[in-house]
């Protein structure tokens, strides 16, 4: 397995050989070693799964806790923002010291930075209220409508989570930004609001075959995806495919009851 993720050269390949190694861990095998020696050649998109790994019950134990206390101290980007997360998801963490290093990495990284690591941040992190709410007045929109999104998940508090459906549904509603309009209309989609359906309707006849792709995907979050039926006639084969696909898994799994 090991050889695998060094070497096979299929990304999804790799990616799920990392995976897999975290899982050695339980049964007493050095994994924390191996991946301290495949991270330092590893692209971003591995780096995210040794970080991830390195947290597993089994490899923290052995090796594991050390390799992320370098990494949180010495290292920033995808690697560093995955292994954060992980440590704060997996519960049989008890270590103080490490758990706070966690939560101060992601804080930081929510706050500022590159666009990309923010966002990477907010999407993967535990739900960080204080961070978020800082982020959902920041300058940059996409950070910002990013952020409110997160804080309409379940797990938010009632009054932090109306208040973001409110600022998203705004945001929803403007016409100069279709893009960004566009994802507030997701966000809100698998929040579980129907008020926003008109619109997302509205959206399968975009120019933008991006916004009319991300209209499925908002309907079926809806539980209302026979309204897509439209994109299966788009005029964009890659649209028409992409949407087609999307429905079909829809109708196999079945479409959220709201």
């Amino acid at each position: 397995v090991f050889e695998a993720a060094r070497l096979d050269p299929d990304p999804m390949v790799r990616t799920d050989a990392v995976r897999l190694m975290a899982l050695f861990g339980r049964k007493g095998e050095d994994v924390a070693r191996k991946l301290s020696d495949l991270y330092a050649t590893a692209d971003d998109a591995i780096k995210e799964d040794i970080g991830a790994a390195w947290a597993a019950p089994g490899v923290f134990e052995r090796g594991g806790r050390e390799a992320l206390r370098v990494l949180l101290a010495s290292q920033e980007g995808p690697g560093a923002i995955s292994a954060a997360a992980a440590i704060l998801r997996e519960t049989s963490i008890v270590d103080p010291e490490i758990v706070a290093a966690a939560r101060t990495e992601l804080e930081r990284v929510i706050g500022s930075g590159p666009r990309r690591n923010r966002m990477h941040a907010i999407a993967v992190a535990p739900l960080l209220v204080e961070a978020l709410e800082k982020a959902s007045k920041d300058d940059d929109p996409d950070v910002r409508v990013s952020a409110l999104g997160r804080l309409t998940s379940a797990d938010a508090p009632a009054k932090e989570r109306a208040e973001a459906v409110d600022r998203l549904e705004a945001i929803a509603g403007r016409k100069e930004d279709a893009r960004l309009a566009s994802r507030a209309r997701q966000l809100l989609a698998s929040a579980g609001d129907v008020r926003v359906q008109a619109w997302i309707e509205e959206d399968l006849g975009s120019d933008d075959g991006a916004v009319r792709l991300a209209a499925v995907g908002a309907l079926v979050a809806l539980g209302r995806a026979s309204r897509a039926a439209p994109v299966l006639a788009d005029g964009d084969p890659g649209v028409r495919t992409r949407g087609a696909c999307a429905l079909l898994l829809a109708a196999r799994l079945g479409s959220p009851r709201r």
